[in-house]
């Protein structure tokens, strides 16, 4: 998998792409205390060392470049990542990261993946982490990396993908029709310091541009150093992930975690308030496709109530209260009184460890507050503490700048704020199945897989897609598998087509590398296992592809040899293909697995003619801008306003049941409260919400 965490630049390290060096890799040990106090949400002990790679790597000469290879091992470790600080990579230097059997790899990593000289890099499972730079002979003077700590992880399964430690009464964001998606875009998960986790939320500012700064606002309490107190200076060692999130409901599908930036600054913070705003080193790119949540400063903001976050490190959950949120004194560990909300009470979801910094949204999806603190279980659903974000907006003595001067740099005096996109002309995920389709995997004894390895020859798998683009941009391409692996001498290879009716001409093609091991824990025992099942992995070409607007995706190996397969999901729409004795044929003609409509593949688009007009994907849209529901909050009756032609509307609670199949728009009989729209026309399905009062 080309894993693209800290913003990362593609390709494969030189030594796997030939035979290996016979230069002995050195390796260097690491024994942390595990004795150590530690933290609630706090996934692994800290080392602090002093490692010059350039120093105690094995050096040899490969055509224009040195290659610096060193290990880092500590036995029986569940992960480990490193804080490079300081580091200096020259202009073409390459740095990655991977396991030494080469099943996880990452990078490469270049002066542009990280700002300032701290870098602070993404767990690599297991108990060893290889190190390889490459830099050019005429840089190599200017080359510096110090490694100031080594981070030892200790949970029992690796840090990511991590499923399955959230209470279970959490729920997936994805399987809620609750017009969160714009919010759900803006949600990260954030690694402080390789120990913590926490959540925040990316946050809009007024006139803001792209080519400006991007914030996340958290929780002061999660820069905590080992005295206990807030340190500025971990923003610098913590890495933002974004769209770590489940991609089909009610499935046991592992999201994306490539999408990551690594490196912060402090903009704003008032810890005795727990108030913090972060500056990222980067902007997210485009194909992140993240969105930067509105805000209101109003006194008495209304309910429902929403909190989107990452219990445990876990996959991206939504938490629900049909109650206003109220004033509450919540005076401990320093904090100031007066200066909270308060949640009673979740309708559905809680919050966890990890939930800490998680934006609180009022019933306009705007934020108005953070996560402090809370004692909420499945049984007792209630009791979330949530800094206000009202009560220190304009508080002077906030470091090193207002909240309010950050957020609302021109000094309107604004109470609220609407979300935007990141990037007016934005990136979609365009996909033929849809957050509610059923996933199958079609298998036939003594045939193999129908869209993976078998023995009847059938040598590749694409998948077709149709914009609304007359020339479409490809930034990026998802696939979830069933099972895989990563070999170099049997690669994987990724290619996308132009054709009308099938795949015709080949206009990319790379090698797919592939992550396959977690940690899992059977009763008393752990273990490291190859479990690549039910894994959405995101690839991030390494240069823009512009296709006309239809064009294939497809995956390529020896089937016979290379254990590989990808998911499938069943549909009336057959537009997944597959290649046998050198043609392509539709899967409706398959020898064995003709039910299958479509590839679990999505590719990242977006109009490269820069028209403005937004995509429509060829399932469920994530924009609820699209169309617009007014009045808002209504009473009797709604309207809606949609370019396409509408064939049906259902409406739902704040719980997901369906309410009603309605074709009129009368509202009269809703009891009040907060409810979702899906809006299907002859085009899509979309979702938005509305407030009955």
């Amino acid at each position: 998998m080309q894993s693209h965490a800290q913003i990362s630049f593609g390709g494969l390290p030189s030594s796997t792409l030939q035979t290996r060096s016979s230069v002995s890799v050195p390796s260097i040990f690491i024994s942390p205390d595990t004795t150590m106090e530690i933290e609630a949400n706090q996934f692994a002990y800290p080392n602090e060392v002093n490692i010059d790679v350039a120093k105690e790597a094995a050096a040899s000469i490969l055509e224009d470049k040195i290659i610096y290879r060193l290990l880092i091992h500590s036995d029986y470790a569940k992960s480990i990542n490193l804080v490079f600080n300081p580091i200096t990579l020259p202009s073409k230097a390459k740095m990655f990261l991977s396991r030494p059997d080469g099943g996880e790899i990452y990078g490469a990593y270049t002066n542009e993946s990280f700002s300032g000289n701290v870098f602070a890099t993404t767990p690599v499972s297991g108990d060893s982490v290889m190190i390889q730079c490459e830099v050019p002979i005429s840089n190599a003077d200017s080359f510096s990396a110090i490694i100031e700590s080594v981070n030892v992880g200790f949970e029992e399964l690796r840090l990511l993908p991590k499923h399955g430690s959230a209470s279970d009464c959490e729920t997936d964001v994805v399987c809620q029709n609750y017009g969160v998606e714009n919010q759900s875009r803006a949600a990260c998960l954030i690694i402080i310091n390789g120990m913590l986790y926490c959540s925040g939320s990316l946050v809009a500012t007024y006139d803001n541009d792209e080519a400006s700064e991007a914030y996340v606002l958290t929780s002061a309490h999660c820069l905590r150093n080992n005295m206990d107190e807030f340190d500025s200076k971990l923003a610098n060692k913590s890495i933002f992930y974004f769209g770590y999130s489940s991609s089909v409901c009610e499935t046991s599908i592992i999201g994306s975690y490539e999408k990551s930036v690594s490196g912060s600054d402090v903009a704003s913070s008032h810890p005795s308030k727990d108030m913090l705003l972060l500056k990222l080193s980067k902007r997210p790119p485009v194909d992140y496709m993240t969105y930067e949540s509105g805000w209101n400063i109003e006194l008495a903001p209304r309910g429902p109530a929403t909190c989107i976050h990452h219990p445990n490190g876990n996959l991206m959950k939504i938490s629900i209260s049909d109650n206003n949120p109220y004033d509450y004194s919540y005076n401990i560990n320093g904090l100031e009184p007066n200066n909270h909300w308060l949640v009673d009470s979740w309708a559905i979801g809680i919050t966890e460890r990890g939930s800490s910094g998680a934006p609180l949204y009022d019933n306009n999806g705007l934020i108005i507050g953070a996560l402090s603190g809370g004692a909420s279980q499945c049984n007792k659903r209630g009791g979330d503490k949530f800094w206000r974000l009202n009560n220190v907006w304009d508080d002077y003595t906030s470091q090193p700048s207002k909240l309010s001067s950050v957020l609302d740099p021109l000094s309107t005096g604004i109470m609220r704020l609407n979300g935007k996109d990141s990037y007016e002309r934005r990136c979609y995920s365009l996909k033929n199945y849809d957050k509610f389709s059923e996933v199958t995997e079609t298998y036939k004894d003594g045939y193999g897989y129908a869209s993976g390895t078998n023995s009847i020859g059938i040598e590749e798998f694409a998948e077709k897609f149709t914009s609304d683009y007359s020339s479409t941009e490809i930034h990026g391409v998802s696939f979830s598998p069933i099972l895989g692996t990563y070999d170099a001498n049997k690669p994987v290879y990724l290619r996308i087509y132009t054709g009308d009716n099938k795949p015709e001409t080949i206009v990319y093609e790379s090698v797919v590398k592939i992550t396959a091991n977690e940690f899992t824990r059977i009763g008393a025992i752990s273990s490291n296992v190859t479990n690549w099942s039910y894994k959405e992995n995101y690839i991030r070409l390494d240069s823009v592809v512009t296709v006309g607007n239809t064009f294939f995706v497809s995956f390529y190996t020896d089937y016979k040899d290379v254990k590989f397969a990808l998911l499938t999901a069943s549909s009336d729409n057959h537009t997944a293909y597959f290649k046998q004795n050198g043609d392509w044929e539709s899967f409706e003609t398959h020898p064995f697995g003709n039910d299958v409509g479509s590839l679990l593949i999505n590719a990242v688009v977006r109009d490269a003619n820069g028209s403005g007009v937004k995509n429509i994907p060829n399932g469920d849209t994530d924009d609820d801008n699209y169309i617009t529901v007014y009045p808002n909050p209504a009473k009797d009756q709604i309207h809606i306003k949609c370019p396409d032609e509408i064939k049906e509307i259902k409406i739902f609670n704040s719980v997901g049941k369906m309410e009603s199949n309605i074709h009129g728009l009368d509202i009269k009989g809703l009891p009040n409260g907060i409810y979702s729209l899906e809006i299907s026309t002859n085009k899509g399905k979309y979702h938005t919400k509305f407030i009955k009062e």
